[in-house]
C-alpha cells in the first residue's frame, strides 16, 4: 500500500472515531438531565422514607417426591435396594418407571407433568419411585395424579411448609 493511501485511511478512521465520540457525548448529555451528570433519584428533602426495593418472587415451583408402592402391590421376591415394579396381578402394573405424573390446579387444568423414575426397594414393605414436576405456577391447590390414578390435593401453603416435597402411597 502506498503512503498516500495510508494517509487517507488514517484521516478517514480518525474522522469516524471523532464523529462516534461526539454522538455518544451528545446522547449522554441528553440523558443526564439539568446537572450534566447521570444520577439516581433522591427522595425530596425532609423525607424519611428510603427508596423501595423490590424483592423478586418465585413464579414457578418444582415439586419432587416419591410414590411408595406397598407390599402386595409390587412384584414379589425382590431384595432391598434392587429395582422394583408394580405387580401384574392386582392392577398395579401401571406403576412403573416412565408412568406419567400429572399436576392439576384447583380448576382441574393440567399445570405440570413428569414421569416416575426407576423404582427401588427402599424397605421390606415397599418400593419407591422418585418423580419431579418442574415449572409449576402459583395455584391455590395442586392435585397429583399418578398413572391416571386420582391422587391427593395439597394447598400452596401445605407444599411450602413441606419444601415442595411429597410422599405418596399406593396399595397395601
Amino acid at each position: 500500500m502506498c503512503r498516500e493511501e495510508r494517509r487517507k485511511m488514517t484521516r478517514s478512521s480518525t474522522g469516524i472515531a471523532r464523529t462516534t465520540a461526539l454522538c455518544v457525548a451528545l446522547i449522554l448529555s441528553a440523558c443526564a438531565g439539568e446537572g450534566g451528570t447521570l444520577s439516581t433519584p433522591t427522595p425530596p428533602s425532609g423525607s424519611t422514607t428510603a427508596p423501595a426495593t423490590v424483592e423478586p418472587t418465585p413464579t414457578e415451583y418444582r415439586l419432587t417426591g416419591h410414590v411408595h408402592l406397598m407390599r402386595g402391590a409390587m412384584h414379589e421376591g425382590l431384595a432391598y435396594g434392587r429395582r422394583c415394579w408394580g405387580a401384574e396381578n392386582g392392577g398395579y402394573n401401571d406403576i412403573n418407571a416412565g408412568a406419567q405424573v400429572v399436576v392439576r390446579s384447583e380448576s382441574g387444568a393440567v399445570i405440570g407433568t413428569g414421569t416416575l423414575g426407576e423404582g427401588e426397594m427402599d424397605s421390606p414393605d415397599g418400593c419407591a419411585f422418585p418423580f419431579t414436576v418442574g415449572r409449576l405456577p402459583n395455584a391455590a391447590f395442586y392435585t397429583i395424579e399418578v398413572a391416571n390414578r386420582d391422587g391427593p390435593s395439597y394447598s400452596f401453603d401445605d407444599l411450602e411448609r413441606e419444601g415442595w416435597e411429597v410422599r405418596l402411597s399406593i396399595g397395601g
